[in-house]
């Protein structure tokens, strides 16, 4: 058999490419040559969005609703850019059109999410985590009504926004001496996942110290107590800089070009004998001021594992 040279081996590739991407090029050429341009008076959605002043959501809602009786009002089309979208018909458009001029204008005490985090000051997330409870068993406490800009949305009922406003009041700020695990990190220059790593050490023994409190800008999040503020300002806090020498395995395989699963199997013979060769020290994260947790190892370890992959 004879044997190719590798210029031939690349020649033989590259018009194989080249026939594998003209033969695409002409399935995508045909099958836009299928699709004509939308006759007069068929749109895409997001100009009759604007038009009507109703919402995508809204639309997408009302178009689906439509089409299971008009499928034949929706159509895919082919835009000067080349792209194939579906497109509507100007019976889809005019029964969207009578829809949205006859739906009402909010009656009193109706109100829109926004409206009332507004009102309250307190965050839409907030809100909604509230009042999404109530989605399923009490439909008619959502309904879209016409806003001041014509526009339609969501409204929330007088019922809802008083349910909303008692679990908000019920709710308390912090007391003294809780934190959220973020300003503890920011105090302790630690990384938020090595104080939340510590803190979750305690969830099922001590769920009492882990509630939901307010913060000065409206949201709800979780604190921790005095109690375990100090069980991790303590452990962290006394947590050193690693001194010159001592490396993490991630580092050390870095360094002599190994892979850390590697390294780490050597590592763990001597982790018995030898556990002062294994300490946790602090390490910068990169990018922050803060630092995070991680093991490292002595000098004496690394050569041990050097010698052993003949580093």
């Amino acid at each position: 058999m004879e044997r190719k040279d590798k210029t031939d081996i690349k020649k033989e590739i590259l018009k194989k490419y080249k026939e594998v991407k003209v033969g695409k090029k002409e399935k995508v050429d045909k099958t836009r040559k299928e699709y004509e341009y939308a006759p007069e008076g068929w749109m895409t959605k997001k100009p009759i969005a604007e038009i009507l002043g109703v919402s995508i959501k809204y639309l997408n809602e009302r178009i689906k609703v439509l089409l299971e009786k008009n499928p034949e009002w929706a159509r895919n089309y082919s835009i000067p850019r080349g792209h194939i979208i579906k497109h509507y018909s100007p019976e889809m458009i005019e029964a969207l059109r009578i829809e949205a001029e006859s739906a009402k204008e909010a009656p009193d005490g109706w109100m829109t999410i926004n409206s009332l985090s507004n009102s309250l000051g307190v965050n839409t997330r907030v809100i909604n985590k509230i009042i999404n409870k109530f989605r399923v068993n009490n439909p008619k406490w959502f309904k879209k009504f016409k806003t001041s800009t014509g526009h339609l949305w969501i409204h929330i009922s007088p019922e809802l926004i008083e349910i909303v406003k008692e679990d908000i009041n019920s709710r308390e700020k912090a007391p003294e001496g809780w934190m959220t695990e973020n300003a503890l990190k920011e105090k302790l220059s630690i990384h938020h996942r090595t104080v939340g790593a510590i803190a979750n050490k305690f969830r099922e023994s001590n769920p009492e110290w882990f509630r939901e409190f307010w913060t000065e800008t409206g949201n709800v999040w979780e604190y921790i107590s005095p109690a375990l503020v100090e069980i991790i300002s303590k452990e962290l806090g006394s947590v050193e800089f690693a001194p010159d020498g001592w490396l993490t395995v991630n580092r050390l395989a870095k360094k002599i070009g190994s892979g850390a699963i590697t390294v780490r199997r050597r590592a763990e013979k001597y982790r018995a004998i030898n556990p002062d060769w294994f300490i946790k020290y602090k390490i910068v994260v990169k990018g922050t001021k803060s630092g995070r947790i991680e093991e490292h190892l002595s000098p004496e370890l690394q050569e041990k594992i050097k010698e052993e992959l003949g580093k």
